[in-house]
């Protein structure tokens, strides 16, 4: 009997883990290209996590420089070399933190990034939920993207959730 709930825990375990969602480089590209087809402002999703791990209440965060990067991501070493590749004298990366969730299902979601006046760029972001007859993980998830924005140094970013 104690092998037979064993077994099933662990089948649990296991199809819990297979329906956590992952964010490929596929979907990345896809993502990036579909959102782009309405703005006249260049950017890419560079990285999207839903385990971060990271402390972050919901927020938004603009980087300008390699400093200003490490300092928000608190110096996460499996960041560290996407960041030191960012050329900050044509880019600003956007960090878009969702919060911390009882469960899976939720992510972010880019609305818009356009230029609303010669200096001025805006871009807007949502928090997605799952459907509520969904299967979800259940652990706590931190959903999180950083995106990267072509700008210049007199740009000014506008950042917030929709």
């Amino acid at each position: 009997m104690n092998k037979l709930i064993l077994l099933m825990v662990l089948l649990l375990q296991g199809i819990n883990i297979l329906s956590c969602k992952s964010l490929d480089e596929a979907t990345k590209k896809s993502h990036s290209m579909e959102t782009q087809k309405n703005t006249d402002v260049q950017y890419e999703l560079l990285n999207a996590s839903y385990y971060s791990g990271n402390p972050y209440a919901q927020g938004i965060y603009i980087a300008r420089s390699f400093a200003d990067a490490i300092a928000i991501t608190e110096g996460d070493s499996r960041l560290a070399e996407m960041l030191s590749k960012i050329d900050f004298e044509k880019e600003v990366l956007i960090f878009v933190f969702a919060g911390t969730f009882n469960t899976g299902g939720y992510g972010i979601k880019v609305d818009s990034i356009k230029r609303t006046a010669k200096n001025i760029i805006s871009a807007v972001f949502s928090v997605s939920s799952p459907a509520p007859d969904s299967i979800v993980t259940q652990a706590f998830t931190h959903p999180s993207i950083i995106v990267s924005v072509r700008a210049s140094k007199t740009d000014i970013i506008k950042a917030s959730f929709k």
